[in-house]
């Protein structure tokens, strides 16, 4: 009885909190039926919108985030606090655009697209650079990621550009497989030699 009714209200309800969607993600894992439900709730209640300068405290412990996630890829990286992005500016660019995941208010990921001039020797002449991707590690595996890609490159297609690139650390198989499913293609493996 308490399963049937717990079930109509989330289904008629049209957004659900996201306590309710935890309790449910620890009560009812044993029914395919309630995980899927649960899929389909969450998938509801993301928002993707452009960052305003107000959030830029939360948006630098994502940065903080992502560089603590890199570093064990990377030993040229400084020891301490460093930045990768001027996050106010590229708020304020009008060649950029930065998103953010919102989830019941919590912002919950980033990623930003800027227009970068190409190389004389490419077919094209500019394209979008994508950087700042990231989702905190609770919001993580719910398609969060994928839903920032798609609004950036909607937006690149909106400056009307035709290349969207990014970059990833080689042994960064989370990421890379998360960028190869939404469909980009290794292209250059940059290495290097300390000496």
């Amino acid at each position: 009885m308490y399963w049937r009714n717990w079930d109509r209200q989330l289904l008629y309800s049209s957004v659900a909190p996201v306590e309710a969607v935890a309790v449910m993600i620890y009560t009812a894992t044993y029914s395919l039926k309630y995980r899927n439900i649960i899929k389909i709730l969450i998938k509801v209640i993301v928002e993707i919108r452009k960052a305003a300068e107000g959030e830029i405290e939360i948006l630098l412990s994502f940065e903080g985030g992502i560089i603590e996630t890199e570093r064990p890829f990377d030993n040229t990286l400084k020891k301490g606090e460093i930045h990768y992005y001027d996050l106010t500016g590229l708020i304020r660019s009008g060649s950029a655009e930065v998103l953010i995941a919102v989830v019941d208010n919590e912002i919950v990921g980033s990623g930003y697209a800027k227009i970068l001039s190409a190389e004389p020797y490419q077919k094209f002449t500019d394209y979008a650079y994508l950087g700042f991707m990231y989702v905190k590690p609770a919001f993580r595996g719910q398609g969060i990621n994928q839903k920032i890609l798609t609004g950036l490159i909607d937006w690149a297609k909106s400056q009307n550009l035709s290349e969207v690139r990014l970059e990833v650390y080689d042994e960064n198989t989370i990421a890379k497989n998360a960028y190869l499913k939404a469909g980009f293609k290794p292209n250059l493996l940059e290495m290097r030699l300390e000496i």
